[in-house]
This record gives C-alpha cells, structure tokens and sequence, in this order.
C-alpha cells in the first residue's frame, strides 16, 4: 500500500498488498511460517515492552499510541513485523535521548537487517553469474 516493496515483515496473516494493482489481503499461511511470525513477534514485543518500561523512567508525557498499538488477532501468523519494527525504532530513538547505549542494546535485532539483504544479494549474484 506505499508504493515500496515489499519485504518478509511486510507479510502476515490479514496483510493487503497491492499486487499488479490489485489490493490482496493474505488470508491464511502454513504452519512454518505462522512459526517464524511468532518468534520475531515474541522477540520483538520484548523489546518494545522493555523500551515503553525504561522510557517511564524519564518520560512524563504519555507514549503516542501507535507506538504500543498491537491488533488482537486469533489468527497464527497475522503479526505485523513491520508495525512492530518500527515501534521498536520509535521507542528506542526516544530511549537514545537519555541512554543512548541501553538504547543502541534495545534496537532492532542484527539479523532482521540480513534476512532482508538477502534477496538482494543473492539477485545480485545471479546477475554476476556466481550460483
């Protein structure tokens, strides 16, 4: 729906892409990926609720609630990484103004920047000619 490409945290259970100009709402995935979407949600709600704990320390004013939004689903898999990924950047930006190291430990997990290099890297490859 903005125009960028769409990556693997772009895509959960209930998510609508725009596909040759068709929006299509992903109505269902197999029990492997229902898995991964869990463990990087576990993963990443933990950091966010640990984020919204150390930032009540410093902040008076109340955190903007897109920041800690999560939509309730009974659906396996229909986590949206992506809204999660950048709460967790929201958060942390505003955790930096005052530890930037806790916040730099809290920031998005170094793996989720590889997973989404990947494709790009392994087209690039194939365009070089390498297998």
């Amino acid at each position: 729906k903005t125009g960028e490409a769409v990556t693997v945290w772009d895509l959960h259970v209930g998510a609508e892409l725009d596909i040759l100009g068709r929006i299509t709402t992903l109505q269902r995935c197999s029990q492997t990926t229902a898995q991964w979407n869990k463990y990087w949600a576990d993963r990443l709600v933990t950091i966010r609720e640990r984020l919204v704990e150390e930032l009540r320390k410093y902040e008076t004013r109340k955190t903007e609630p897109w920041l800690t939004f999560q939509k309730a689903s009974v659906h396996s898999g229909s986590v949206d990484l992506r809204l999660l990924m950048g709460q967790v950047a929201g958060l942390g930006a505003q955790l930096a103004e005052y530890r930037p190291r806790l916040a730099a430990q809290l920031s998005l997990p170094k793996e989720m920047y590889d997973i989404e290099v990947m494709p790009k890297q392994s087209s690039k490859e194939l365009e070089e000619g390498k297998p």
